[in-house]
């Protein structure tokens, strides 16, 4: 017969040993460049500087001199700027029914316009760069770690 306080004490050096190459493995990689997409939320007033003839040209070269920051730091992997309103389907599927909406899934002041996705060592790293981002300033930037899905990874 154990003890209880024995047995969890077993437990508890078990788990230790097990947690010391996990704990190892993740100082290992802390500082290894990890992705982060920073979500770029535009109110309608910024988006429609798209378009704007007059003062469209200054809205994109903002977002491109952003993008060739990134570059030059070597940490841009991708990204886009994206269409909004009509052109936006949600799609949905209960009990076997497919639902398309021609309408964005998040109904609120501002729409996704876009995205980076960046390379850096730490979301603090990621948050410095969304800083810079034109959108921050009358928008919104929202900043995620990518999530290493194992069935995706090389």
């Amino acid at each position: 017969m154990q003890i209880p306080q024995l047995r969890g004490l077993a437990l508890g050096i078990a788990l230790l040993a097990v947690g010391a190459p996990l704990r190892a493995q993740a100082q290992a990689t802390a500082n290894a460049p990890q992705q982060f997409s920073i979500m770029i939320w535009e109110t309608p007033e910024q988006l429609a500087l798209r378009t704007d003839g007059a003062r469209g040209g200054a809205y994109w070269a903002a977002f491109a001199d952003y993008g060739a920051e990134l570059q030059k730091a070597g940490v841009l992997r991708g990204g886009t700027a994206l269409r909004t309103g009509d052109a936006v389907r949600t799609v949905t599927v209960r009990n076997g029914r497919s639902m398309v909406a021609s309408r964005a899934h998040v109904n609120s002041r501002t729409a996704l316009g876009g995205y980076f996705i960046i390379e850096v060592p730490t979301l603090d790293d990621a948050v410095r760069w969304a800083e810079r981002l034109p959108s921050a300033l009358t928008g919104a930037v929202e900043v995620r770690p990518a999530y290493p899905a194992p069935t995706m990874m090389k």
